[in-house]
């Protein structure tokens, strides 16, 4: 049983912390108007999705 907690937590330091980072310090360099078109793409999916889902 121990192990098998060892090799997730192993797991997760190798390849899930440095993604979580990554993701985090692509974010950090956005501008405003990046981060405005991103709010209306994700505007428009869930706009999308929602229209879809009553079909």
């Amino acid at each position: 049983m121990l192990d098998i907690i060892s090799m997730i937590t192993v797991f997760f330091i190798l390849i899930g912390l440095p993604l979580i980072l990554i993701v985090i310090g692509g974010n950090k360099n956005k501008t405003q108007m990046e981060i405005d078109q991103d709010t209306i793409d994700e505007e428009k999916f869930i706009k999308d999705y929602l229209e879809n889902k009553k079909k």
